[in-house]
């Protein structure tokens, strides 16, 4: 599979996703409505993670870095 069709399927797997959850998922357990812009796979594609919708998570941008930020990532 070429480069760009993956960029293609990971972007058609993110809108869907965004779609059906246009919340960030950790505001709304804080009672917060924050606008979902990233879609973040709970276990990494690199560590055996899946596209599955269990695996993905709707976040807005601080609580994406955030998370990140805990595992150590960036």
């Amino acid at each position: 599979m070429s480069t760009r069709s993956t960029a293609e399927r990971g972007k058609k797997i993110r809108d869907r996703y965004v779609q059906a959850h246009p919340l960030c998922e950790q505001c709304l357990k804080q009672g917060k409505t924050t606008p979902a812009e990233e879609v973040h796979h709970i276990i990494p594609l690199s560590k055996g993670g899946t596209h599955s919708t269990d695996n993905l998570m709707s976040l807005c941008q601080s609580c994406h870095n955030k998370i990140h930020h805990d595992l150590g990532d960036r």
